[in-house]
C-alpha cells in the first residue's frame, strides 16, 4: 500500500486530503461507506483492481494463473455459445473475471478528502475494531478474513498517524456521541422497512457490495452467515454457468481456495441496504443502462419487494410510492 499526502485546500487546513495506491479492495470499500460527513469525497468510488496481464500485481492475493486460465477459457467457450455480441461478451468476462479476485486485492488508486477531526474518527474506530477484533470480543467473522482486516488497517492507520495528518488530542472519548465502529459491518441484523426510506436484506457476493458503493446516498452493512455458529460459506455463480456441471465445479474451486485463506469477490455475503426512496429510484434507473448482472438481478428483486409492500396499502402515501415506482418497470 502506498499513501500520498495531497493539499486539498491551501485556505483551509481542516481538510486532508490523500492518494491510495495498491491498497486491498476493502480498505477502499470501508473508506467509501465512510465518506458520508460533510467534505467527504472519493473521486473514485469504484476500486478497480490492478492487473499484469491475467493476473494482479500482488500474487498473495491473486487467483493461481492455472486456475484463473481455466476459468478464463471455460467462461469464454460458454459465452461464445449465449452471447453472439462481441462487445457484450467481452463486457460479461469482465465482469465475471472479477469474482476471481481477493477482496484483500490490491487497487488502482482511490483519491479522498476528509475533515480532519472526520478522519481521526475514522482511525480511532480501526485501531479499536482492530483491537476488539484481535482481544475475540467478536466472533461474527471468519478469522483469516480479521487477520488481514486487522493488517490492513494497521498499515493504513500508521500511515495516518506518521503524517500527522489527525487531531492530536482526539480520542474515542470524543465520540461518545457517536457509535464507535465501522459502519461497514453490521452488528445486529434488521428488519425490512419500506416507505419514505427502506431497508432490506439479501445476499450477495463482496463483487456486488462492491459495486454497491458507487451509489450514493445509499448505507450499506455486511455480515457473513452463519449455520449453528458456524461460518459456511457459499459463492456467487455466474450467470453464465449456472445449473451447468460447471457450477459444481466453480464452487469446489473456490471452497478450496478460501480453505488456503483466499477470501474471493465471489464470496457471498448478507448484505443490508437502507436509503431514501428518491435514492432508490436513482440507482435503479442506473442499473437498468449499466449495472452488472449480479446487482441488477437484485435490485429488480428488491424493487418488486418495494412495489408488493406499498401497492395495496390504502394511504395515499404509499399509493404515490408505488406509483413512482411502477414508472421503473
Amino acid at each position: 500500500m502506498r499513501v500520498e499526502y495531497l493539499i486539498a485546500d491551501p485556505k483551509d487546513r481542516n481538510l486532508v486530503s490523500f492518494r491510495l495506491e495498491d491498497a486491498p479492495i476493502i480498505l477502499g470499500m470501508v473508506l467509501n461507506n465512510e465518506a458520508r460527513y460533510p467534505a467527504a469525497k472519493a473521486t473514485l468510488v469504484r476500486c478497480r483492481m490492478q492487473s499484469t496481464g491475467i493476473g494482479f500485481s500482488d500474487t498473495s492475493k491473486v487467483v493461481p494463473n492455472s486456475l484463473l486460465h481455466k476459468w478464463s477459457e471455460k467462461l469464454k467457450d460458454r459465452l461464445r455459445e449465449l452471447e453472439p455480441n462481441t462487445k457484450a461478451r467481452a463486457r460479461i468476462l469482465a465482469e465475471c473475471s472479477q469474482y476471481l479476485g481477493s477482496v484483500f486485492a490490491p487497487t488502482y488508486w482511490a483519491k479522498y478528502v476528509f475533515k480532519k477531526s472526520d478522519l481521526s474518527r475514522i482511525v480511532l474506530r480501526m485501531e479499536q475494531f482492530s483491537s476488539d477484533l484481535e482481544s475475540g470480543q467478536y466472533d461474527f467473522m471468519p478469522a483469516n478474513f480479521s487477520l488481514e482486516l486487522i493488517k490492513t488497517f494497521a498499515e493504513f492507520t500508521g500511515w495516518m498517524r506518521a503524517w500527522g495528518s489527525l487531531d492530536a488530542d482526539f480520542s474515542l472519548g470524543d465520540m461518545a456521541d457517536i457509535a464507535p465502529r465501522l459502519s461497514l459491518f453490521a452488528r445486529r441484523s434488521r428488519s425490512d422497512e419500506w416507505g419514505e426510506n427502506y431497508c432490506t436484506t439479501y445476499m450477495g457476493s463482496f463483487s456486488q457490495l462492491l459495486e454497491a458503493g458507487r451509489h450514493p446516498g445509499m448505507r450499506y452493512e455486511f455480515s457473513f452467515g452463519q449455520r449453528d455458529g458456524i461460518f459456511s460459506p457459499e459463492y456467487y455463480v455466474p450467470e453464465c454457468i449456472q445449473g451447468t456441471e460447471d457450477e459444481k465445479e466453480w464452487i469446489k474451486d473456490m471452497s478450496r481456495l478460501e480453505y488456503e485463506d483466499f477470501i474471493p469477490l465471489c464470496r457471498m455475503v448478507r448484505i443490508y441496504e437502507r436509503g431514501p426512496l428518491e435514492d432508490f429510484i436513482v440507482k435503479a434507473t442506473e442499473l437498468i443502462y449499466s449495472g452488472i448482472e449480479e446487482e441488477f438481478a437484485q435490485t429488480s428483486a428488491t424493487l418488486e419487494k418495494y412495489l408488493e409492500e406499498t401497492r395495496y396499502v390504502g394511504s395515499a402515501e404509499m399509493m404515490a410510492i408505488s406509483r413512482e415506482l411502477s414508472e421503473l418497470i
